[in-house]
């Protein structure tokens, strides 16, 4: 990004008078940023595989600027194609380097895929008042004519002044004079429809498609934080897993090759080493939950054969003092 902010400002000055006295210089710093540009593109290439690097749209941005960049270079006959009069204003499109920016900031690419994703209908939504700006010039053409309608173009262009809202107050004054008051019905009809409905109708398409993206990408972003916490805790899993097999193979070696040892011996080893917040896998036998469930049972049983002998001790005690 840096790189890509230095060349924005090389070409800002290059835009400037300074451009016409240092020209041969810009022109060189400007082509070895033409050849980093050339060895990410290569980097991204051998990174990736072709179809995954053309599957991503901002990608292909890069790759559509680039070659337009190498056509300021290119040279045929011996002439360059900047000297070339119908091709001379392909060195305009540097300014178009600003748009790698899209493909920096993941924002911003939300943002522009979504205006993407509305052109489809926005096109139609645009076809509708094409419409309707053509039936009311036609309409104006024969009511009004003159200046403002006058022909279909001029009299679509002065219903478009109305629908931006801008500069019409100069307009229908104007059609006070020749037409008298009558004229605003004209003139409120066409700022309804095309003002208040139309321009309000595309606003809120935007802010929907935007929203809808916005939503997509949080989607997206708590998927890929699910799909790392779960590598994670699979990564945690096989790995305790193997250090807890490790474990009781060493210790069954040593129970094995020394006997007087007890299982009791190995626990007191084994404590200090594992915490509590350690996860253990349940295929284990001491994390099993049927035996865990077996072992409580086990104990309450225990606990109330235990109160059943401390009854018949108390049962004991009492005929004793009787006798």
């Amino acid at each position: 990004m840096f790189v890509l902010i230095l060349n924005l400002a090389l070409i800002a000055i290059m835009s400037s008078p300074l451009g016409f006295i240092y020209g041969g210089l810009f022109e060189s710093l400007d082509l070895i940023f033409l050849v980093i540009y050339f060895v990410e593109c290569l980097i991204k290439f051998t990174a990736t595989n072709i179809k995954f690097y053309w599957s991503d749209p901002f990608n292909r941005l890069d790759l559509l600027i680039l070659a337009t960049s190498f056509l300021q270079i290119i040279n045929i006959g011996g002439y360059s194609v900047g000297r070339l009069s119908a091709l001379r204003t392909i060195r305009a499109f540097r300014a178009c380097r600003a748009f790698r920016f899209i493909g920096m900031v993941r924002d911003l690419q939300v943002i522009s895929l979504a205006i993407l994703r509305t052109f489809r209908t926005l096109i139609y939504v645009l076809s509708l008042l094409v419409i309707v700006l053509f039936v009311g010039a036609a309409m104006a053409f024969n009511i009004f004519g003159g200046e403002y309608f006058g022909s279909l173009l001029r009299g679509m262009l002065t219903s478009f002044c109305f629908v931006t809202a801008d500069g019409w107050t100069n307009i229908q004054g104007d059609l006070d004079d020749a037409f008298g008051e009558t004229s605003r019905i004209y003139t409120l009809i066409v700022i309804f429809l095309g003002h208040f409905i139309f321009e309000n109708l595309l606003a809120g398409l935007m802010i929907q498609y935007l929203t809808d993206a916005e939503k997509h990408e949080q989607r997206i972003r708590k998927k890929k934080k699910q799909d790392a916490i779960n590598k994670k805790k699979a990564f945690i899993l096989e790995q305790q897993k193997s250090d807890l097999a490790s474990f009781m193979e060493k210790q069954m070696q040593i129970m094995k090759d020394q006997p007087q040892f007890s299982f009791d011996d190995i626990l007191s080893k084994l404590g200090g080493k594992i915490r509590h917040n350690n996860v253990i896998p349940s295929s284990d036998l001491s994390c099993s939950l049927t035996w865990m469930g077996v072992y409580l049972t086990s104990l309450q049983q225990h606990e109330h054969n235990m109160y059943r002998m401390q009854q018949l001790h108390f049962e004991t005690a009492k005929m004793w003092k009787m006798s």
